[in-house]
């Protein structure tokens, strides 16, 4: 093997040559790792694109769901108020809430997403953190569900149990109508950051569960949650 020791430059001319051509190679080789990055940071967001607009295109159409369930469910609140006001006892309470999904969200916020547009971002977290609020208003809607509930076991109401359900049933109303507007708000919005195409394929269970929320089914479906 023959060694070449690298020859001394001469003159200035030689010296600038041999910095230059360095110069060159480092150049090129670093934009090339950034062309590479800036592939494999597209690809990445595409894939995280593609599973948002999934997952918001799911979420929208249980907040559908949710709207649609929420208008019978305001018909039972008033049956109930009749039965605490004297009338007569309605049928067993039925209430249904899908579950929202942010689980894409949580897995892409902190990575494929801050390299999205900034106005995309911010669209992206504005929907998210409306559908946080509809999912804390879940848990006050479940509570007073529960609540409501627990009087079916009741065969009549005494005056302090006629007094008890009316003030769970005015709760009652105002969590679901705020629930209420504010999916239906949020469905525009989810329409505007992706626009509905096909029908997305929701678990079996939910709609069989709004069916029964509205009389529409006799068997209970939380034999399995969705």
């Amino acid at each position: 093997m023959d060694i070449h020791k690298p020859k001394a430059a001469h003159n200035l001319r030689e010296f600038l040559i041999e910095i230059g051509t360095i110069i060159c190679g480092i150049i090129i080789a670093l934009m090339l790792e950034q062309a590479v990055e800036a592939i494999h940071r597209a690809g990445e967001v595409r894939e995280a694109r593609a599973a948002l607009s999934a997952e918001i295109r799911g979420d929208a159409e249980r907040l559908k769901l949710i709207v649609e369930a929420d208008s019978c469910l305001e018909r039972q609140l008033d049956l109930y108020a009749s039965w605490a006001r004297g009338g007569a006892k309605p049928p067993a309470y039925r209430a249904f809430q899908p579950l929202l999904r942010n689980a894409t969200w949580d897995t892409v916020k902190s990575g494929a997403v801050p390299n999205m547009p900034l106005e995309e971002r911010i669209s992206l977290a504005a929907f998210y953190d409306q559908l946080d609020n509809i999912k804390r208003g879940q848990e006050m809607v479940r509570d007073k569900n529960a609540l409501i509930d627990s009087f079916d076991e009741l065969p009549v109401l005494n005056e302090d149990q006629r007094i008890e359900l009316l003030k769970a049933l005015a709760l009652a109303r105002w969590a679901v109508h705020d629930q209420s507007g504010t999916s239906a708000r949020l469905v525009k919005v989810a329409d505007t950051i992706v626009p509905a195409r096909a029908p997305v394929a929701l678990p079996a269970v939910l709609r069989p569960g709004v069916d029964w929320v509205c009389g529409r089914g006799a068997e209970d479906p939380y034999a399995a949650h969705p």
